[in-house]
C-alpha cells in the first residue's frame, strides 16, 4: 500500500530562465504537438502564446497584456486559463496566466502580429 509514483511536471530539474523576455507563438498541429509553423489555410488553428526566454523556456511569473492582429483570417477567440478573467474571449486583447495565452482562428494565415 505505497503511494503512487507518478512523474510530476517540473520535479526532475530546476531551471532558471534567462534575462531576456520574448513572446513565442506556436501552432498546435493535428497531432497536438506544438510547432513553429504548420498553418493550413482555410482550417481552424490554435496558437499558443508564451512569454519565454531566448531558449524557449516559459517564464510563468511574467505577466502582461497581449494584443493580437491577423491578416487573411478571422479571430475566433483569445484568452488565458486564469480562473478569474475579466477579459472577453472574443476581443483581440487578453492578459496572461503563468506566462501563457492562446488564440483560435478560422481561415488561418501565416501572418500573425502580436504585441
Amino acid at each position: 500500500m505505497g503511494r503512487h509514483r507518478l512523474p510530476r511536471r517540473g520535479r526532475r530539474r530546476l531551471v532558471s530562465t534567462g534575462e531576456q523576455t520574448v513572446l513565442t507563438a506556436e501552432v498546435e498541429s493535428v497531432n497536438g504537438k506544438l510547432t513553429a509553423g504548420a498553418v493550413h489555410p482555410g482550417r481552424l488553428c490554435f496558437v499558443r502564446l508564451r512569454y519565454t526566454d531566448a531558449n524557449g523556456i516559459t517564464k510563468p511569473l511574467e505577466r502582461g497584456r497581449i494584443t493580437v492582429g491577423m491578416e487573411g483570417g478571422r479571430l475566433l477567440g483569445l484568452g488565458c486559463a486564469a480562473p478569474f478573467n475579466l477579459d472577453s474571449f472574443v476581443s483581440n486583447e487578453t492578459g496572461t496566466c503563468y506566462g501563457e495565452a492562446s488564440r483560435s482562428s478560422r481561415r488561418c494565415t501565416t501572418r500573425l502580429m502580436a504585441t
